[in-house]
Formats: C-alpha cells, sequence, structure tokens
C-alpha cells in the first residue's frame, strides 16, 4: 500500500478522525521513545510543541527576522524559492526528545485585518532525506479553518539531523502566522512533571 504524506484540509475531516490521527500519532510516538529509550510508557509524556525551544523555529535570518521566543508567528522575507526555517545546516533534535508533525495551520485569517499568504508549501527533511512536501494553499478554500492534517506523520526522532523549509513567494516583508500541528514525547521531568 503506498504511503500517503498530503495535507487533507481539516474540515474535510470528522473531529473523530482528527482525534483518531493524534491518538495514533502519540501511540507510535510513544512506542518508538519507550523502545529506544529502553523507558516504560508510564516514564514518558506527550505534549505540544514548543516553537523555539523544540525546534529552533523561525530562527533562520535568511527565512524571517530571527525568532528568539516560544511563538510561532514571524516576519517572513521575500524569495521566489526554498528557504530553511531553521537557523543551523546541522541542526539536530534534542537527545530523549521525539518530534511527530501531522499537520499544519495558518491563523492569519483570525486577526483584525488578514494578511496576504507568504508561504505555499512546506518541506521537511530529516536525516538527510526529504520525507513530505505539504501544500498548504489547498486548505485556504476553507477560510475559516485553515488546516491541513495529514494521515503519516514526520517522526524526527532524538540526535536526529532536521530541516523545515518554507517555499516563499510574496514580495515583501510580511508576518506569517503558521504553526505546525505535533507532538512531543520525552521522558518526565525533562521539561514538565505532570
Amino acid at each position: 500500500m503506498a504511503k500517503l504524506t498530503q495535507l487533507i484540509p481539516a474540515p474535510e475531516l470528522s473531529s473523530g478522525q482528527i482525534g483518531a490521527i493524534r491518538n495514533q500519532v502519540a501511540k507510535a510516538l510513544l512506542g518508538q521513545a519507550s523502545y529506544e529509550l529502553r523507558l516504560p510508557v508510564d516514564n514518558l509524556i506527550v505534549r505540544n510543541i514548543r516553537p523555539q525551544s523544540d525546534l529552533d523555529w523561525c530562527s533562520n535570518t535568511d527565512y524571517s527576522t530571527a525568532v528568539t521566543t516560544d511563538i510561532w508567528p514571524c516576519t517572513v522575507k521575500s524569495a521566489a524559492t526554498y528557504k530553511d526555517i531553521i537557523t543551523s545546516a546541522s541542526t539536530t533534535m534534542a537527545d530523549q526528545r521525539y518530534v511527530a508533525i501531522y499537520g499544519l495551520r495558518d491563523s492569519r485569517f483570525a486577526i483584525a485585518t488578514p494578511i496576504a499568504q507568504t508561504t505555499s508549501l512546506f518541506k521537511f527533511n530529516v536525516g538527510h532525506s526529504d520525507k513530505s512536501i505539504w501544500d498548504l494553499t489547498k486548505c485556504y478554500s476553507y477560510r475559516s479553518k485553515v488546516v491541513g492534517i495529514s494521515t503519516s506523520a514526520i517522526v524526527i526522532p532524538q540526535n536526529t539531523y532536521f530541516q523545515i523549509s518554507g517555499y516563499l513567494f510574496d514580495s515583501s516583508a510580511v508576518a506569517s502566522y503558521i504553526s505546525l500541528v505535533g507532538l512531543v514525547c520525552e521522558p518526565r521531568g525533562q521539561t514538565i512533571s505532570p
């Protein structure tokens, strides 16, 4: 069976289907982390992604005005090419941290005066191999809920190289309100101790 890596507009899925995808991603991430770290599942937690602390999101000044706090919005620069969103060409996931990304969200329509779209495609490279290229533009026909969900998560294991790139096409530097939909799995106490 072919691996499905494309984005599906969230309004075309029921809330039950989206919940099932999220639960499958969490279960698979817990299983992988438990196996590779040799820790029981009870010693692990699954939490939301922190943009800066977990991914170094929008830190590359070739892509945007560098962001140094845990926020998704950033100001992207004009280009007509893929630009790396992460600062370093040698970025690796932290030790004992696993990230699974299964969607994209554009929240610019939630602000008082929506701005132009800046990025059309997102490319995910893990372990020096392109894992997927997601096209968020097909989700814009649902302006009230611009979210794309994939049935196949992009997993970034611990200590593994990764890069996220966006295809920029806007002619001026404007804000981007893109955020990733995903989860982080790590040992309890590493970031939080619920």
